[in-house]
């Protein structure tokens, strides 16, 4: 009889990054209309505040459309044969640009390093390495 061997390895396929990532962005895009107190919000307050005090709120609103609209398309490809590769590349590039634009925003201009003691350095580091996580999740994802 021949025994079928389980390894971690069916949970690294790109199917599964691009449903991970799918999930998040469908998540962040709703906690996004539902609160300001999420990366949504953290990233829609700064990038007001760098262009001088905007609209709050309609950024946070774009944002989480942004997000939740590139998930759903993203998680939709995953199970409808023949979805336009169009739509996957649209929200892929999309979802990169947003996520670069986050990451430059929240971990390099919204950050005062002067205040800095040994603790929030490593807190530092640990967002970073998070945000470039799911950035390199994003440039994995293929077209079908």
């Amino acid at each position: 009889m021949a025994r079928k061997d389980y390894s971690l390895n069916m949970f690294t396929s790109l199917r599964t990054v691009q449903m991970l990532v799918s999930l998040l962005f469908i998540t962040m895009g709703l906690i996004g209309f539902s609160t300001s107190r999420s990366l949504s919000g953290d990233f829609a307050g700064e990038f007001a505040r760098i262009l001088g005090g905007g609209n709050r709120d309609l950024i946070r609103n774009i944002v989480s459309v942004i997000l939740l609209v590139g998930g759903l398309v993203l998680l939709t490809s995953l199970w409808i044969k023949g979805f336009p590769a169009k739509f996957i590349s649209v929200a892929k590039i999309g979802a990169i640009i947003t996520w670069l634009v986050l990451i430059v925003i929240l971990d390099l201009l919204a950050v005062n390093f002067n205040n800095f003691n040994g603790v929030q350095w490593f807190v530092w580091i640990e967002q970073v390495v998070i945000h470039l996580i799911v950035f390199v999740s994003i440039v994995m994802i293929r077209k079908p």
